[in-house]
């Protein structure tokens, strides 16, 4: 026959495992919610970081576009021009008629590029 002590010890230990597995239940949610969290603050990091070199890569193909403008024989790469902690280049080949245009954008390891032609008055 058990006395009222056991009985409550037995159900004390009951609900010792009942509150581990719901600590256990909540830790594992709270994880899951930081790694989601985490996931969704580099998917945002990489898109502001393309916007900036797709920007940039615009304004590379500007550039040449004016650089162009007064120097129409130049053909080639230019240098890099730094705006921040990023930057562009662009690069010109032409067939003589037509200018071809790459400009290059670079931020937090990501490069994008854009492409243009187009003639300039001599």
């Amino acid at each position: 026959m058990r006395t009222g002590k056991s009985t409550q010890r037995i159900r004390g230990g009951y609900t010792l495992i009942l509150v581990l597995l719901i600590a256990g239940a909540c830790s594992a949610m709270a994880i899951g919610i930081y790694r989601s969290a985490a996931f969704q603050r580099t998917v945002v990091n990489n898109e502001i970081s393309m916007a900036k070199a797709d920007g940039l890569a615009e304004a590379g193909v500007q550039h040449a576009a004016i650089y162009l403008r007064t120097n129409p024989d130049f053909v080639g790469a230019s240098l890099q021009f730094p705006v921040g902690d990023a930057a562009y280049w662009f690069q010109v080949d032409s067939d003589g008629t037509l200018y071809r245009v790459v400009g290059f954008g670079s931020a937090n390891g990501l490069v994008r590029t854009k492409h243009a032609s187009f003639d300039v008055a001599k």
